[in-house]
C-alpha cells in the first residue's frame, strides 16, 4: 500500500511539476510574442492583446497552484484561457489558414497528459472551435479580416510554428519524459 501511495504521490508532483513548468514557459513566450507582434510586427489590433492578457493570466493561474495546489482547477483555468486566446488570435490572424490554429493541439496533448480522462474533452472541444473558425471563414458570419498585415505575415507564421513546437516538443514532450 505505501509504495503504491508513494507511486501516485510522485507521479501527482510530477504532473504538478510539468503543469508548472509548462505555464512559466507559455506565460513568458505568450508575452514575448505579444510585445514582439505588437512593436515589430505592427500588429495593432486585438492579437497582441490576446498574448498579454493570457500571459498574465495564466502567471497569475500558475502562482495560486503553488497556493492551493489542485492541479486540475489550475489546468482546466490555463487551458480554458489557452484556447480563448488561440481561437481569438486564430480569427484575427486568417482564420482556419492562420498558422496559430496549431496552438489549439498543444491543448489537446497537454490535456491528456496531465488530466488523463479529461484529455477527451479537450480534444472534443478543441475540434469545435476549428469548426467554428471553418465556418466562420466559408459564412462570414463574425465577419472578422486578417490584421496581420501583408509584410509581418511570414515572420507571425514562422513565429506562431516556432511557439507550437517548442511548448510540445522542448517543455511538454520533455518534461513528460521526466514524469
Amino acid at each position: 500500500m505505501e509504495n503504491s501511495n508513494g507511486q501516485k504521490l510522485d507521479r501527482y508532483e510530477a504532473k504538478m511539476a510539468l503543469t508548472i513548468k509548462v505555464g512559466y514557459w507559455a506565460s513568458l513566450l505568450t508575452f514575448a510574442f505579444g510585445l514582439i507582434s505588437w512593436l515589430l510586427l505592427d500588429i495593432a489590433v486585438v492579437v497582441p492583446y490576446c498574448f498579454l492578457a493570457f500571459s498574465l493570466a495564466n502567471l497569475i493561474n500558475v502562482l495560486a497552484l503553488k497556493k492551493h495546489l489542485d492541479l486540475n482547477l489550475s489546468f482546466n483555468l490555463a487551458a480554458l484561457f489557452g484556447m480563448a486566446a488561440a481561437l481569438g488570435i486564430t480569427l484575427f490572424t486568417g482564420g482556419i489558414s492562420s498558422p496559430f490554429i496549431f496552438v489549439l493541439a498543444i491543448i489537446v496533448f497537454a490535456g491528456y497528459a496531465t488530466t488523463g480522462r479529461r484529455g477527451k474533452l479537450y480534444l472534443y472541444l478543441c475540434v469545435a472551435l476549428i469548426f467554428v473558425v471553418f465556418i466562420n471563414d466559408v459564412w462570414g458570419f463574425l465577419g472578422i479580416q486578417n490584421v496581420v498585415p501583408e509584410s509581418s505575415r511570414a515572420i507571425f507564421a514562422l513565429l506562431s510554428i516556432l511557439l507550437s513546437v517548442y511548448l510540445m516538443g522542448g517543455v511538454l514532450a520533455k518534461n513528460l519524459l521526466k514524469a
